[in-house]
């Protein structure tokens, strides 16, 4: 069994990207570190420190033909929602035999 898992990076996928940072900044005084509109990932984002989690607040863009549409497509699935979860584990291994024993 593994023992720890540490999240480091949150992504929350929202409409409204001007206000949620808004929202983060009067709600918790983050850190941003990055905001802007990234090409190659077809999104506008923040990348913001709070305590120990950098949580990436995200709009996709509304353009036609995206290099890579993944991100805008998952705006329809997730709208105003967090999506993919990532941290460190001490034991890979492990941690997947745990997870293909509860979801497969």
């Amino acid at each position: 069994m593994f023992q720890n898992c540490k999240l480091f990076h949150l992504t929350h996928v929202v409409d409204d990207i001007d206000a949620v940072d808004k929202w983060y900044d009067e709600v918790f005084s983050v850190n941003r570190f990055y905001h802007g509109y990234a090409d190659l990932a077809g999104r506008t984002a923040s990348l913001i420190a709070l305590s120990d989690v950098v949580m990436e607040p995200m709009t996709p863009s509304r353009e036609q033909n995206l290099r890579n549409p993944s991100v805008q497509n998952s705006i329809s699935v997730s709208a105003n929602t967090f999506i993919p979860l990532l941290g460190n584990v001490d034991d890979v291994q492990s941690i997947s035999e745990r997870l293909d024993q509860k979801w497969l």
